[in-house]
């Protein structure tokens, strides 16, 4: 993801780190915006709360992470710059 940034077409664009392609093919669907990109590792919570720290560890400020709340919610489990769907799953 980080060679998105160079490129002049990302490089202004919000970025949303995301658990999947199906997540991804959702808010494409329902929440298009020119002016934001959604990408996934498509590797699950984990993996989006890593690149989320990553990216912003690389001075992109402009990257959050959209993750399901399966249980962190219940649990009072909390990210920096991850935020959680209102239920289980997205979709």
């Amino acid at each position: 993801m980080l060679l998105l940034f160079r490129s002049p077409k990302y490089s202004r664009k919000i970025f949303f780190t995301l658990e999947g392609e199906s997540d991804i093919r959702f808010l494409n669907t329902h929440f298009a915006d020119e002016r934001i990109h959604y990408d996934s590792p498509c590797s699950g919570k984990p993996e989006v709360i890593n690149a989320v720290q990553l990216l912003r560890s690389h001075g992109k400020q402009n990257v959050y992470g959209l993750c399901d709340a399966d249980f962190d919610i219940l649990e009072g489990n909390s990210y920096e710059n991850i935020h959680f769907t209102d239920c289980h799953d997205l979709e």
